[in-house]
């Protein structure tokens, strides 16, 4: 008797921590697809940013906070502004 309650406890532990090995198997594979999602987007946010062309002139501001106004000329500024 004794025998068979431990050899079912023995099958029922084995069982138990295989589940539990395959739910971190899971829950591993799940991070690395979601990281590879984040990567992808940083990617894409990096080289939107990079694409644009900034002049990235400085200006002090004369006003009694003394503030400092960054001037940022796009592209399409250029061909709007009077000739």
């Amino acid at each position: 008797m004794a025998d068979r309650l431990f050899a079912s406890s023995r099958v029922a532990f084995l069982i138990g921590f295989g589940r539990l090995l395959e739910i971190m198997v899971l829950a591993g594979i799940d991070a690395l697809r979601v990281l590879q999602q984040f990567r992808q987007s940083d990617e894409t946010i990096r080289r939107r940013y990079l694409s644009h062309q900034f002049d990235g002139s400085c200006y002090v501001d004369s006003t009694p906070g003394g503030g400092i106004i960054l001037s940022v000329e796009l592209p399409f500024e250029k061909e709007l502004q009077p000739q």
